[in-house]
């Protein structure tokens, strides 16, 4: 079956699209440029002005690959946060122009076909039910969907896991590590995520969700 977004769930991703987006601006400065009619009556020698545009945020929205924890250390209500946070991120990126792929794991993969984010919105995937956390834990995949999704930014939603579930990955490329960020639930071990994950957060109300998502993805300029 179907899950469509809650109230909640589309709050919080009209939250992150504000977040994401900064309003269009820049510094002006006195040089030739626009006559500046209140600058010239105060007697100022320079009555030009030029705005310098601020191009720190003119990039379109990034494209996300988001992996959500279904193991069994995500009992209730680790599961229920995490799944609700990956509908949010879908929506808000979606809605900025990004693309979104995702998946569900546990020592496994769980995926729908391309990687498509609608399997936040499902009840099961594969024959995996989606309503309870269970089995084991792995983050072997990451390497395989660092080189599958080059350019997307990666963001995982876990309670972090143990040491001994990333025994499986023997390189982590410095670039790779860059573009990958953790949002971890409590409790869960943080410290754990920063083997793998350059931007670790962690976010113990789905409140916080719109605010930590700012350092996880840059802003765009509306």
């Amino acid at each position: 079956g179907i899950h469509p977004a809650s109230p909640e769930e589309n709050r919080r991703a009209n939250a992150m699209q504000l977040h994401f987006s900064t309003p269009k601006g820049g510094i002006e400065i006195m040089a030739p440029g626009r006559f500046d009619r209140m600058a010239a009556l105060g007697g100022s020698p320079m009555p030009w002005t030029m705005t310098i545009q601020d191009d720190a945020g003119t990039a379109k929205m990034s494209d996300v690959l988001v992996a959500v924890d279904i193991s069994g250390s995500m009992q209730e209500p680790k599961w229920s946060m995490a799944i609700s946070a990956a509908r949010s991120i879908t929506l808000a990126v979606k809605a900025a122009g990004g693309d979104v792929r995702g998946l569900v794991f546990d020592d496994q993969v769980w995926y729908a076909k391309g990687y498509n984010s609608k399997v936040f919105f499902a009840s099961s995937v594969a024959g995996l039910s989606l309503l309870k956390a269970n089995n084991l834990t792995s983050f072997e995949w990451l390497p395989f969907l660092w080189s599958k999704y080059p350019n997307h930014r990666i963001v995982i939603l876990t309670d972090g896991g143990d040491y001994s579930d990333l025994s499986g990955i023997t390189h982590i490329p410095a670039r790779q590590r860059a573009r990958t960020s953790a949002i971890v639930i409590p409790d869960g071990d943080a410290e754990n995520m920063k083997v793998v994950a350059a931007n670790v957060i962690e976010v113990s109300s789905l409140d916080l969700l719109a605010g930590a998502m700012t350092s996880v993805l840059p802003r765009r300029t509306m």
